[in-house]
C-alpha cells in the first residue's frame, strides 16, 4: 500500500470514528430527561439506563483499545525502522510522565460534596487535576512553539 492510498484510508477511518462516536454522544444526550440535577439516585440511574450510554461506553471502549494497538503498533514498527527517531519519542513521553508525576504530587484533589454523593476518590481527583493542568501546559508550549517557530527557521539559515 503505498503512502497516498494510506493517507486516504486513515482520513476515512478518522472520519468515520468521528462521526460515529459524534452520533453516539448525541443519541445518549438526547436521551436523558431535560434536568438530570433534579432527578434522585434512582430516577438517575434508570436514566441512564435507559439512554444510549451502553452504546456510547462500548464505542469508547473500542476507541481506547483500537488507539492502545495502534500506539504499540507504531511504536514497533518506528523502533524497527529509525532507532533513533523512536528513542526521541519514547524520551518525550517519559519526561511527560514525570511532568504529570510532579503535578500529581502539586495536585490538592479537594474533595467536594458533589464527589462524597458520587464515591469520586481523592486520587482519581488529583489525577484529574494533573492531567488538566499538563494539557494546559502542552497546550501553552504547543502555542508558544508555533508562535516562535518561524523565527527559529530564519535563524537556522
Amino acid at each position: 500500500m503505498n503512502s497516498t492510498k494510506k493517507s486516504m484510508f486513515l482520513n476515512i477511518l478518522k472520519i468515520v470514528l468521528g462521526v460515529l462516536g459524534s452520533l453516539f454522544v448525541l443519541l445518549a444526550v438526547f436521551a436523558l430527561p431535560g434536568d438530570v440535577k433534579e432527578l434522585n439516585l434512582e430516577e438517575k440511574t434508570a436514566a441512564i439506563n435507559n439512554s444510549k450510554f451502553g452504546l456510547m461506553m462500548g464505542f469508547t471502549i473500542f476507541i481506547v483499545i483500537l488507539g492502545a494497538v495502534l500506539v504499540v503498533g507504531f511504536f514497533l514498527f518506528g523502533l524497527i525502522t529509525d532507532t533513533k527517531k523512536t528513542l526521541k519519542a519514547v524520551l518525550s513521553y517519559a519526561l511527560s510522565g514525570l511532568a504529570f508525576l510532579i503535578l500529581y504530587v502539586m495536585a490538592k484533589g479537594s474533595v467536594t460534596q458533589f464527589s462524597v454523593e458520587e464515591g469520586i476518590s481523592t486520587s482519581t481527583l488529583k489525577a484529574t487535576e494533573a492531567g488538566l493542568y499538563l494539557t494546559f501546559i502542552m497546550v501553552i508550549v504547543g502555542f508558544l512553539l508555533m508562535l516562535v517557530g518561524p523565527f527559529f527557521k530564519h535563524i537556522k539559515k
